[in-house]
């Protein structure tokens, strides 16, 4: 069993323990039934969980309780059985579970034609019924539903809902029988020993305790764990196995039950298993019984592993979500104002302006956008949310690339970049844009860190199975306390008041972790101050045959012509009006037909009038905001259309929400003219 496994066991194994709690302070039908869905439901990672009453002689399955995820449309309700009769009967009759998806449709609900209620039009991807506690004409049905994505129940969470159903099943039973009176006293003892049987062999420890503190019963998985025989723990105060720290706490909190019978409360402390082992678990108990023979019933949860880790990773859990949400929010509100100063530019060099204080806006923006683009990369790599697109090339292809990106900075520095790398046999396997973005990197810091008119040297060897990258420059150097610590988030070298060398400490931090996503590793080599700094990184040699991918080729903006299609009609959604304005001026002034809006509202009215062929949208719109908008426009001209998202929200998670509400392109602020001009025309 691998350790992921047997975590996932672990887990829904303390899932069976919580239900086993629930059903313990419960006692009724609908308490129990509604304590299944809101366990299971979450435990395996379902959407939607349910309880239907299947009443054949009635023909309606009849909705008991639900449990969804907050942002799940509910379906509890009463079905006529004919939508799904033939299914229906099948499971009641057989007492096997049905599993369909919307890529493997059931054949009975293909049959009943049922398919296209549940996967279409309630656009179910997953469903699990499972039967349980079956009647002469019926059944009840657990009901598990997956609306956001299309995998399967595994074996392990199978087996979960199989024990999860069967507990509550036996449960039922024994209220049932209860209620029934004392003519049904043989099925309660028959059913008390199936309960017993279950609960010996459910990995969680259960024990009865008299008013005493003295162990009366426990089941055979607490023997199992804490390794005793019964004849150690029966018989003797339940304090003997409990540490000597903890033992007046855990007397308090038995005194505490049984002058409250009926009230359930939990203690978390240590138990001394039979070898000295040391465990923290967490009991619950509940006082029980006719006065003067009262029992405290104990469920005990071995908690030694997940104490801490459970709060660490809650902890985890809540900061990784805040921090992809503020930094969503900050690249939208670090792109948005520099949209219209990209696109003011664009129409000042369209009206003939080409001055050095417009080539120095131009830089400083250019370098706005790739603090920003740092920004945000780093966020994605830290937290592993980088997927590689892996492909054997030659490093020559890249080193070019990369040159080619910090080749700006070289001729406003007059510095000259010597290179000497072969154009063959330094094959690697790797992502080419992400290497690019390493290699580019480096040859940018050696730049800002050297003098004008210095030199740099880009080199590359294979040795053995390995290709050694260098990037040295003649430059500032590095302290040798630094070496090391150059490559850590927001670590710079020491600054000069005027932070000439301005940045975010974030180059070499992207350039470390994704040669290392690569299998590579990279370190930093300084004489000292004042003698230069050799960066030296060490990839994978490429082997054996090539993946056959096929490299699509990148879109040429200057292969378009620069004359605008007349027929072209633009509409520019945008509540920001400087980046609505001065885009509506750049197209006009470029020949296209451009009307703008600044709400949803207003574009479809507009849209309705003007019947665009393309639309240019922001995302963040007050109101109906641009994914709504888009979907609405897709609507009224399913194929006649073109849409493209314009915005500051540049996630991966944006750029799907994109794609499904019907874009065709999702561009994120600031856009430049070449990088939109393909676009726009046909």
């Amino acid at each position: 069993m691998t350790p992921a496994s047997h975590a996932r066991r672990f887990d829904l194994s303390r899932a069976v323990n919580r239900l086993s709690e629930a059903i313990l302070k419960g006692d009724s039908t609908p308490g129990a039934l509604q304590d299944l869905v809101d366990i299971v439901g979450p435990a395996v990672d379902a959407d939607r969980a349910l309880i239907y009453d299947v009443r054949l002689s009635e023909h309606v399955a009849v909705g008991l309780c639900e449990w969804i995820q907050p942002d799940v449309t509910p379906t509890n309700d009463t079905y006529p059985l004919h939508l799904f009769s033939s299914a229906a009967q099948a499971i009641v009759e057989s007492g096997q579970p049905l599993e369909s998806s919307r890529d493997s449709v059931h054949p009975l609900l293909i049959r009943d034609g049922a398919d296209t209620l549940l996967h279409g039009e309630m656009a179910i991807r997953r469903l699990l019924w499972y039967p349980f506690r079956p009647r002469q004409d019926g059944s009840y049905v657990l009901v598990l539903n997956r609306v956001r994505k299309d995998c399967g129940w595994s074996a392990v969470e199978l087996e979960f809902v199989e024990t999860a159903a069967k507990l509550v099943g036996l449960a039922l039973m024994k209220l049932d029988l209860l209620r029934a009176g004392a003519e049904t006293e043989a099925e309660l003892r028959r059913s008390e020993s199936r309960f017993r049987l279950f609960y010996d062999h459910t990995p969680s420890m259960f024990f009865t305790v008299d008013r005493a503190g003295i162990v009366q019963s426990v089941n055979h998985f607490a023997l199992e764990h804490l390794g005793y025989a019964e004849a150690d723990l029966v018989g003797h105060s339940v304090l003997s196995v409990v540490h000597s720290q903890d033992q007046e706490q855990v007397r308090e909190h038995l005194e505490a039950c049984f002058e409250g019978p009926g009230a359930v409360r939990t203690i978390s402390f240590r138990k001394v298993c039979k070898e000295g082992r040391m465990i923290w678990v967490k009991e619950t108990t509940r006082v029980a019984g006719e006065a003067g023979a009262e029992v405290a019933l104990i469920v005990c949860e071995d908690v030694t592993e997940s104490r801490a880790h459970q709060e660490a990773a809650r902890r985890a859990e809540i900061n990784s979500h805040d921090k992809d949400e503020f930094m969503a929010m900050l690249g939208h509100e670090l792109r948005n104002p520099l949209s219209p100063i990209v696109t003011a530019l664009e129409v000042l060099r369209g009206k003939g302006y080409d001055d050095r204080e417009l080539e120095l806006i131009d830089r400083q923006v250019a370098h706005l956008r790739r603090l920003v683009d740092d920004l945000l990369d780093i966020s994605r790599i830290t937290r592993g949310k980088v997927e590689l697109n892996l492909e054997r090339t030659e490093f020559a292809v890249i080193a070019a690339r990369a040159a080619e990106i910090a080749r700006p900075l070289f001729q406003l520095k007059q510095q000259i970049l010597q290179t000497d790398i072969a154009r063959r046999g330094l094959s690697v396997h790797a992502d080419p844009s992400r290497l690019v973005q390493a290699f580019a990197n480096l040859l940018t810091n050696a730049a800002k860190y050297s003098e004008a008119g210095k030199e740099v040297y880009f080199g590359a060897a294979r040795i053995g199975e390995r290709i050694i990258v260098q990037v040295r420059d003649e430059g500032e150097g590095i302290e040798p306390e630094m070496l090391e610590r150059v490559f850590d988030l927001f670590v710079q070298r020491p600054q000069p008041v005027d932070r000439a060398q301005s940045g975010l400490g974030l180059g070499l931090t992207i350039v470390r972790n994704l040669i290392t996503l690569h299998g590579g590793t990279v370190r930093a080599e300084s004489a000292g101050p004042g003698k230069g700094t050799a960066v030296i990184t060490e990839l994978p040699a490429a082997t054996g045959r090539s993946s056959g991918r096929i490299r699509h080729a990148i879109i040429d903006p200057t292969a378009h012509s620069m004359d605008a299609d007349p027929t072209s009609s633009i509409l520019i959604v945008d509540d920001n009006d400087d980046a609505r304005k001065s885009l509506c001026s750049l197209l006009s002034l470029l020949g296209y037909q451009v009307d703008g809006a600044g709400d949803g509202p207003s574009a479809l009215e507009l849209a309705a009038r003007i019947d665009p062929s393309i639309a240019l949208i922001d995302i963040g719109l007050p109101g109906m905001d641009g994914y709504e908008l888009a979907r609405r426009l897709r609507r009224a001209r399913p194929d006649g259309i073109r849409l493209v998202a314009v915005t500051g929200y540049g996630q991966p998670s944006d750029r799907a929400r994109s794609r499904a509400a019907g874009f065709d392109a999702h561009l994120v602020k600031p856009v430049d003219l070449d990088t939109l001009r393909p676009y726009l025309d046909p």
